[in-house]
């Protein structure tokens, strides 16, 4: 586990996409947030599409399309719940988590006061079921209470 906070670790989440063994371990990017935008998503969909692994977004229903409407090119990995969740999910399946309230957006860490937890996924760990387990029916519970994307307009 390792405590995240912008005091010292700028630029925390991209620098986990460089990361050679969250590309090589990771099998899926599991993401649950209140609000998407392009600056948040764009690095996690890029770093999906090199590795050749699925994405999902799990997003709040009023907050899926911005006016500038990135979201028309992206919506096949886009999910809408009725749950706000104002904290932010980052699940790298087969790595790791992070939980907290930064996004993926440098002006974020740069701006903002940040804090959150990442926890790896070492199966040696004697929380690694349990952690595993509980993310598993975390996104289970989202995708159980999908609503149609609605289109921009």
């Amino acid at each position: 586990m390792k405590v995240i906070t912008n005091n010292g670790q700028s630029s925390f989440l991209l620098d986990l996409l460089k990361n050679p063994e969250v590309k090589k371990h990771t099998k899926a990017v599991k993401i649950a947030v209140w609000l998407l935008n392009e600056s948040y998503l764009k690095p996690v969909k890029v770093f999906c599409e090199d590795q050749k692994i699925p994405l999902f977004c799990h997003v709040y229903r009023n907050n899926c399309y911005p006016k500038n409407n990135y979201y028309s090119k992206i919506e096949d990995c886009i999910k809408q719940h009725d749950k706000i969740l104002h904290s932010k999910v980052y699940w790298f399946v087969g790595y790791g988590v992070y939980i907290g309230s930064a996004n993926f957006c440098k002006e974020g860490w740069e701006q903002n006061t940040e804090f959150g937890l990442f926890l790896y996924s070492k199966k040696s760990s004697s929380n690694y079921y349990m952690i595993k387990n509980n993310l598993k029916n975390f996104f289970k519970e989202l995708e159980s209470n999908e609503m149609p994307v609605k289109k921009a307009g």
